[in-house]
């Protein structure tokens, strides 16, 4: 997949027979219908293939899309399990210190002495605050609140995350 999009859901089923199809979203609070046609459809191989979208509506917790040039039931079935991609430009300039998943996710973890504990494989929300799951080298996974108290600097362009070892946060 190009570096420059952003995975926000994938095709789960067709919608009636005139080549609609449903999109289950990564992203709950996604504005999909603002895309401004920036959407992309990516196979099974990685290739990604710019879209149209001819209809896009909301639907329970659902996208119905339409996609110019598919207007059949057997057109739309070749795209389920596909995942949709937007370019990062679909998603508005944060404030500093805001970042995005996609921006956190692969960034490389180090405690503030230097010494390197994994790489950002998923990010959730537990309501009060995000949390980092990290993966570290022999493969074990270690979770990592997003709280000022942790996390001490964030530099996307070094590709890092620096975090305080507090008591206990390293403890099963």
């Amino acid at each position: 997949m190009k570096d420059d999009l952003v995975s926000i859901g994938k095709i789960v089923k067709c919608q009636g027979l005139k080549g609609e199809v449903k999109l289950l979203p990564f992203i709950m609070d996604l504005a999909l219908k603002d895309c401004n046609g920036k959407i992309y459809t990516i196979d099974s191989t990685g290739e990604a293939l710019k879209r149209e979208p001819e209809l896009i509506r909301p639907h329970k917790k659902l996208w119905i899309i339409r996609f110019e040039g598919i207007n059949s039931i057997n057109e739309a079935k070749n795209l389920i399990g596909q995942t949709v991609a937007v370019d990062k430009s679909f998603f508005p300039e944060l404030s500093p210190g805001n970042y995005y998943w996609f921006e956190i996710i692969g960034l490389e973890v180090y405690d503030e002495k230097n010494n390197f504990y994994g790489e950002i494989i998923k990010v959730f929300s537990t309501g009060s605050n995000d949390v980092y799951v990290v993966k570290s080298q022999n493969e074990d996974e270690f979770l990592l609140p997003a709280t000022k108290e942790v996390v001490k600097k964030i530099d996307l362009k070094k590709n890092r995350l620096i975090f305080s070892l507090v008591e206990g946060l390293l403890e099963n």
